[in-house]
Formats: structure tokens, sequence, C-alpha cells
């Protein structure tokens, strides 16, 4: 199952990439679409925005049978080297704030915040053999969305961190403990260095996602997907 945080954008991946397409879920607006990838079913879903709406929608979508997602969202870079519209497969995820959704259900040491290697790596590679060119390296979460400056950005990218967004640690943790299969495709929409260099919004970023999410759903099917 693809999962992102915009509305707009699960509405136009679905009517873009899947055949027999249905809505099997809009309760609270946590729309999940449902359809067919190369004749196999597959789902859609919306997350919205922040570790706490990503949890409630995971804990669920796990509740009706879930057991493998993707994440397909965007993210601001770091570091000088990743830049707009670049994509980004992260390994492993930081959590940049202390307490949080992962404080608690995790209220004592350090939990591992890893996505699962295998689709990482199938991930990686299917969107590598699409020409996409994606970086494998890891990113940070963070609550704050408007609280980012380029100190931020250097503290991180000095420790080999390319992305900051909001949804990905909370993802793998939850991943972990509930056994499900995680995995994050993220684009380039801001570089925190270089504000100046503006922002690409989502109807620009449109059929990059569209590329992207073939690539995923590649995968997806060829491991044996199931609509959830």
């Amino acid at each position: 199952m693809i999962v992102v945080g915009d509305p707009d954008r699960a509405r136009y991946l679905a009517q873009e990439l899947l055949e027999d397409t249905r809505i099997i879920n809009r309760k609270r607006g946590y729309f999940i679409y449902e359809g067919r990838y190369k004749g196999k079913p597959v789902g859609i879903g919306v997350h919205y925005i922040g570790g706490p709406t990503i949890a409630i929608f995971l804990e669920e979508i796990k509740s009706l049978g879930a057991s493998r997602i993707v994440r397909l969202g965007t993210c601001g870079s770091l570091c000088e080297d990743i830049r707009l519209g670049d994509i980004v497969v992260p390994p492993s995820s930081a959590h940049a704030n202390e307490g949080g959704v992962i404080r608690q259900y995790h209220p004592h040491g350090y939990p591992p915040l890893f996505h699962s290697p295998r689709l990482v790596q199938l991930i990686h590679d299917s969107l590598a053999k699409n020409g996409l060119n994606p970086t494998l390296k890891p990113v940070v979460s963070s609550d704050a969305f408007y609280a980012e400056d380029k100190d931020f950005a250097r503290y991180y990218c000095e420790r080999n961190i390319a992305c900051v967004e909001m949804e990905c640690s909370v993802m793998a943790y939850i991943g972990l403990i509930r056994g499900m299969e995680t995995s994050c495709v993220l684009i380039v929409s801001d570089e925190l260095l270089h504000p100046e260099r503006g922002h690409m919004d989502s109807e620009t970023l449109k059929d990059r996602f569209i590329d992207a999410a073939k690539g995923v759903l590649d995968v997806l099917v060829s491991l044996g997907v199931t609509s959830m």
C-alpha cells in the first residue's frame, strides 16, 4: 500500500495509475483508494501531516490487515548535494524531538528507527532502473514544520542526514513493533540552506510523483501485494 499526506496526491495517483478504482474509506478524511495495478489489487491511503496522524493511520490499517506500507511524500534538503526534485529513499530515520509519539510508545532508551531493508533496497533499485537516480541516505523527522533553519540543516547534514520531513521515524517505529514492512520515498520540495531557490509545490511535482509511484507499485505487485 502507498500512503501520502496530501489528499489531492492520493486522488491523482489513483486516477492516473489504478484501474477499477473506488474509495473504500473516507471517515474523518482518511481516504483510502482501492484499485488494480497491472492486474493486482493495491491501495493508496491518506495519512495527513505529522507523527500522531500517521501513527493512528498505521495502527488502524494494520488492524485491517495491512502488512507492507510505503510513504510517498516531500522533504526539505539539508545538504548542498541534495537539490530540488531529487528523490531520497531513507534506510533509516532519526527523530528530532525528545518527546512526541515515539516517546509515548517507547518511554525508555532510544528505539531503532530503521525501515525494512529488503523493501528499501527493492524500491531504490526499481527507481534507479526507471532513471530516477534515487539517493540512499537517512533523514530526520521533525514535529515543527516551521521551526527548522540553516543551523538545523547544518547540524544534521554534518551527521550525514540528507533531508527533513515529519513522518518517517514514526512510520519506522510503528512498522517495527507491529510487524509491518515499511519504506519511504521522498521528493525534495525545499532546500533549507537555500530558501531563495523557492518551493516546488505538489502540482509542480505531479509528474515526479507519478513516476516514483510507478516504481513503488512495480515492487509491491512483484511481492504479491494485496489491497490491504
